[in-house]
């Protein structure tokens, strides 16, 4: 049976090989975690919003985004984003921030909007709730 020794000596021998296999994992790791969206924090996003307002996605169903929501946020629930494409489309260009909950269910839809075409999509850590937590304010009114 091979051991540690005979893995050592196949690594030594097949350097390139080992090499190009890790390359491409991490890259496919990469490109993976790219098309979930990359992840910012409020205070980057209130960054974002002083420099130039990014389109704010709003993925929590209706009834939650009414209780309170991020200034300029549109809602487009999270289970009709698909069906819903053609809202962002005149946005296809601008940075989209994703935002839901507690930054669980944007990293999947900003895959789909990657797949999609969407490049500059990001999503918000810990969502409304880390949002709130960092006493940053919600309206109920857009």
């Amino acid at each position: 049976m091979p051991g540690f020794s005979d893995l050592f000596e196949f690594i030594l021998a097949e350097w390139l090989l080992v090499a190009a296999w890790l390359w491409l994992i991490f890259a496919l790791l990469w490109l993976n975690r790219m098309r979930s969206g990359e992840r910012i924090s409020s205070i980057q996003l209130v960054r974002m919003i002083n420099r130039g307002p990014p389109v704010i996605v709003d993925l929590r169903p209706s009834h939650e985004f009414s209780a309170g929501h991020i200034k300029g946020a549109v809602n487009i629930p999270a289970t009709k984003i698909a069906k819903s494409l053609h809202q962002l489309e005149k946005h296809r260009e601008e940075p989209l921030v994703l935002v839901c909950s507690l930054g669980q269910a944007a990293p999947g839809v900003a895959r789909t909007l990657g797949e999609a075409g969407y490049n500059r999509v990001h999503c918000l850590v810990r969502g409304v709730l880390g949002w709130s937590d960092d006493n940053l304010p919600l309206v109920k009114k857009n």
